[in-house]
């Protein structure tokens, strides 16, 4: 399916503005919505919403259907009546540039548990319309919350989300020992399911808002799932695990120019033909529940679809792996099917064949191209950037990628340019980006914003000090709204992407 020719700004929920630690889905996102709208702009892009690791990397989380919890609104608790206002009077002076996740975390966990008391005492005295409310997101998410809310409460009981460490009652997942723990953390299971409640009231709330100005959000949908996860503990059958849930093979990456050694993953990879069985049911129900969150979904490595690289359990590096075969059109024809059509970004970035454009260009997904890596001689030549195929996606970076400043400045030299005639030529880029044929175009708000390689999300291949980047307000203020407002909305109906 084409999309209409359109631009936006790629900004994780995490990054925005907020006196409590960590950007959330109260008002400074819907200021950094009516920013898209009035500067022209037709997309927000964001990172996947699911809880993160204990690296706080949203792409290995304990569940693929979950929301991240710490992204609900304190503000929004207190409008309905949750929170009273004393419970938002002592708030710790968080960091406005970095994330603090283990101060956030306890933060929000004490004034979690009060609006929680508040939401029980609510329940059992007469607010019919918000337990019906209630019962019907919990009815309606049967698939994965019974399941999600257990093995949070059993992790947290004991203190290891590593189910394979479990007993091996609870790692077989035998019924009688689950229904005995059912039973005994039925408080802590009611918590962890009234979180998931609020979080998706909010983020439903927060998109419609979005929508109806005109702006589609698109998330991240990676193609794996952490092994330490509710998503595998509970459908062991779909992945290749031992017998006592180990990993066979892990997913990878093989060699290439960027690392000889390739890059090893950690995810089990899964039982293709398992899945095929009954239709891919449980990516039906993956897809189902984050085509409800998002207007468009970027599907991470996409390759894997057509072919992945499997890696057996304890090697070191990836070199020692091989390619297999992945589900294929067969995977994409049965899911479109059931769900209709999908809004979907194909991820073709990195070792790509030509069987994998072959599964593109038959489904018709559009593909990316990221700015930093191209030629930019090719980027002189207008011929070119009016023939770039139009289904794609073009971005300046992504998540993973330097900032668009912090890059060019390594690649072609500040101090031989100058400060300011390096960045004029990164605006001159963008420019030129936003005039090329591609359907789509987005940049993170750091490029839109000329930072330095400081401002960067993540580095990969490391795992320490990502994902903590955020957007001051002073700089959401002063740098974005003021500064870009009119001259991006001026570039965007220039280059008729409005």
């Amino acid at each position: 399916m084409r999309f209409p020719r359109k631009s936006g700004i790629l900004l994780h929920i995490s990054s925005l503005p907020s006196k409590y630690g960590i950007g959330d889905m109260g008002d400074e996102a819907r200021e950094f919505i009516d920013f898209l709208l009035k500067s022209k702009q037709g997309l927000w892009q964001v990172l996947p919403l699911n809880p993160v690791d204990e690296y706080n990397s949203p792409y290995k989380s304990p569940s693929v259907f979950a929301g991240n919890t710490m992204f609900i609104s304190p503000e929004l608790l207190l409008e309905d009546g949750y929170l009273l206002p004393e419970d938002l009077q002592n708030v710790p002076e968080f960091s406005d540039k970095r994330v603090d996740f283990p101060g956030v975390g306890k933060f929000k966990e004490a004034i979690f548990r009060k609006a929680f008391n508040k939401f029980k005492h609510m329940m059992d005295f007469g607010e019919k319309s918000l337990k019906e409310d209630f019962e019907y997101f919990v009815s309606s998410s049967e698939f994965w919350i019974d399941d999600f809310a257990l093995y949070v409460s059993l992790s947290k009981m004991l203190e290891a989300r590593d189910w394979t460490s479990w007993s091996r009652h609870l790692t077989g997942r035998e019924e009688n020992k689950l229904s005995e723990y059912r039973d005994k953390l039925k408080e802590e299971i009611f918590y962890e399911k009234f979180l998931q409640y609020i979080f998706h009231k909010q983020w439903d709330e927060l998109k419609k808002y979005a929508n109806e100005r005109g702006i589609r959000i698109i998330g991240d949908i990676p193609i794996y799932t952490d092994l330490e996860s509710a998503d595998v503990w509970c459908h062991q059958e779909l992945f290749k695990l031992d017998s006592k849930g180990i990993p066979v093979t892990v997913a990878g990456v093989p060699p290439d120019y960027f690392s000889k050694t390739g890059q090893l993953w950690e995810n089990p990879v899964y039982r293709w033909d398992e899945m095929a069985k009954d239709g891919y049911f449980w990516w039906r129900k993956r897809l189902e529940n984050t085509l409800e969150k998002f207007d468009i979904i970027r599907l991470d490595h996409f390759r894997g679809f057509e072919a992945y690289w499997e890696v057996s359990y304890g090697e070191e590096t990836a070199i020692n792996g091989s390619w297999s075969k992945g589900p294929g059109y067969d995977f994409f024809s049965s899911l479109k099917d059931c769900l209709g059509e999908m809004h979907v970004i194909a991820e073709d970035l990195g070792h790509i064949t030509e069987e994998v454009h072959e599964l593109r260009n038959r489904l018709g997904y559009p593909g990316m191209k990221i700015l930093q890596f191209e030629n930019l001689d090719d980027f002189e030549d207008d011929a070119f950037l009016q023939n770039i195929d139009s289904n794609t996606v073009f971005y300046t970076g992504t998540h993973d990628n330097d900032t668009l400043y912090g890059w060019y400045k390594k690649e072609y030299g500040e101090a031989e340019e100058g400060y300011e005639v390096a960045l004029n030529e990164c605006r001159i880029l963008i420019e030129k980006l936003f005039k090329c044929s591609a359907d789509m175009v987005v940049m993170p708000v750091q490029d839109l914003l000329l930072m330095d390689s400081s401002e960067r999300m993540n580095l990969p291949g490391t795992k320490h000090g990502n994902w903590a980047w955020r957007l001051s307000r002073s700089q959401f203020e002063n740098d974005l709204v003021k500064g870009q407002t009119e001259a991006l909305a001026e570039m965007t109906i220039d280059c008729k992407r409005n």
